[in-house]
């Protein structure tokens, strides 16, 4: 299938990657990826991110890699998913590589790949297959999984992407710049996969629906129900929230009245800053089709009264802590 390019990026962005996505299969020699007038990789970076630009827009797996890069792997359904090494961390720029590639990640925006067919000294010169667009969809500290999207649906690669995150064990960072990729991955597993939250954004405009906050950054895609699989990435299981306020859901120190459609807070926060969100009605997409499924927050505002009901119950605090409720 025709693979959909980003709106929210610029034109020339779009443009070359425009250019991955209609050459898919064809062998070019190196000068048709490396010059002036639309330059598509660079000589010394298998990650390649022009100046000036947040993305990285493509990468290129040479026949010799010293990183490691692993072969294509077929998926069921067609398409393919590849694991590639990124730069080394003392590699002149490889830092504003891997972190141009991560962001990526982040905003769900896919890459030119490049394989190598002949190298330099084959008479011709060096020749590359475009095997076209994927997306990274993970990162385990020292490769990302680019998935190509011909063959694998949003929510398929969000699985993927989720289950090698839940397989990997993290350690103490060795340093700053490892500590920043950390914090990049951190960001795409609070955020939400970029589909779910992506229709969150599109369904809820831009803006918190309890605080109005329109700072895309801070925002995040909150299930209503935990997470259970695919079907529950749906814009009727979600809201768009302020990270903040994510936390006060998951905690249920906050809830919606499914009655009124009203925002409820706990007693526990009486007399804070979030005093100010008490009743007010949520704000809700134009379609009603998007809007929070009825029945999701009948469960959501049981188990809040649930909770309202036991932190009303004399406890014990332990020597030293105060009784907050929480756990």
């Amino acid at each position: 299938m025709d693979i959909e390019l980003p709106l929210d990026l610029p034109d020339e962005h779009r443009a070359r990657l425009a250019w991955f996505r209609e050459n898919v299969g064809r062998v070019v020699p190196w000068p048709v990826l490396d010059n002036d007038a639309m330059r598509l990789s660079t000589q010394g970076k298998a990650i390649y991110k022009p100046a000036g630009w947040k993305y990285a827009l493509s990468v290129k797996r040479y026949l010799k890699s010293r990183y490691n890069d692993g072969e294509v792997e077929p998926l069921p359904g067609g398409g393919w998913s590849l694991r590639y090494g990124k730069e080394s961390d003392d590699k002149p720029g490889g830092s504003y590589a891997n972190e141009s590639a991560l962001e990526c990640m982040v905003a769900g925006f896919p890459v030119g790949v490049l394989w190598q067919v002949t190298d330099k000294r084959h008479k011709n010169g060096s020749t590359f297959r475009v095997l076209g667009l994927a997306t990274p969809v993970s990162f385990d500290g020292t490769y990302f999984r680019l998935v190509s999207q011909e063959g694998l649906s949003p929510v398929a690669q969000a699985e993927m992407a989720r289950s090698e995150a839940e397989a990997q064990v993290d350690d103490v960072p060795g340093s700053d710049y490892d500590a920043r990729l950390r914090a990049l991955r951190g960001i795409v597993a609070r955020q939400g996969r970029a589909e779910f939250r992506q229709a969150l954004i599109d369904a809820y405009l831009g803006r918190c629906a309890i605080s109005g906050c329109n700072v895309i950054a801070v925002l995040e895609a909150a299930h209503l129900r935990p997470y259970r699989g695919p079907e529950s990435n749906k814009v009727t299981n979600g809201l768009l929230l302020r990270a903040d306020i994510h936390t006060l859901l998951d905690y249920r120190l906050l809830a919606v009245d499914p009655a009124t459609r009203r925002v409820r807070l706990s007693v526990q926060l009486a007399g804070s800053q979030y005093e100010a969100f008490a009743g007010i009605p949520l704000a809700e997409p134009t379609a009603a089709s998007q809007r929070p499924d009825q029945r999701v927050l009948d469960v959501m505002w049981h188990d809040f009264q649930q909770v309202e009901v036991e932190l009303a119950q004399p406890r014990h605090s332990s020597p030293g802590f105060p009784n907050t409720g929480l756990p």
